[in-house]
């Protein structure tokens, strides 16, 4: 997992969502993320 990812992929999608989305789109990409490595 690179945190630098996360970031960016956290930047991208609160623009595009509201700030309550944001944490459910950050969890989402943590995961995945987790459960890639």
């Amino acid at each position: 997992m690179r945190m630098g990812d996360v970031a960016r992929e956290a930047g991208t999608v609160s623009d595009m969502r509201n700030s309550s989305n944001l944490y459910l789109a950050v969890g989402e990409a943590l995961v995945s993320r987790y459960r890639l490595t």
